[in-house]
């Protein structure tokens, strides 16, 4: 890697321009990126088994041209968990994130629920979820959902 103190004499004698370094940092950053950060990400929180195995809604797409899986792990009963799950959303439960950067990015407009909300608590094949606010706002479409049989509590979403 070149140091920085050297790309400062490349600079001073004109030998690399500031255009020059500007564009070999961005490309490194770039790189950066795409090989190993953009790797991890989209695995972010899954174990090998969980990448590798067969995922409610992959006979939806079977030539997908990307795949990710995102997992957190929780240590409780699908019971104490489906509750929250069937709730998020948009002028619903909220996303569960951090509230702050859902309000500075546009998503919410309040913070997320602190407790099980009884009106968001049917979710049926065919129901929207709004996950922003706006007139152009995303919405995820329920295409499958099971919190009572599945031991995991599968939510199948469609982005629309």
């Amino acid at each position: 890697m070149i140091s920085p103190i050297l790309i400062a004499v490349l600079v001073m004698e004109d030998i690399v321009t500031p255009g020059f370094v500007a564009l070999c940092m961005l490309l490194g950053v770039g790189l950066m990126y795409w090989i190993p950060i953009r790797r991890w990400y989209r695995y972010w929180g899954a174990t090998d088994a969980e990448i590798e195995q067969a995922m409610l809604g992959d006979a939806e797409v079977p030539s997908a041209t990307y795949k990710t899986t995102l997992a957190v792990t929780v240590d409780a009963p699908t019971a104490d968990i489906w509750p929250w799950l069937v709730q998020m959303g948009y002028r619903r439960g909220g996303l569960y994130s951090y509230d702050w950067l859902d309000r500075l990015f546009g998503f919410l407009d309040a913070p997320s629920a602190e407790h099980v909300l009884p009106e968001f608590q049917r979710l049926e094949v065919g129901d929207v979820i709004p996950v922003s606010r706006g007139p152009s706002s995303r919405r995820l479409a329920v295409a499958g959902a099971d919190g009572s049989r599945q031991p995991s509590g599968v939510v199948q979403l469609r982005l629309s």
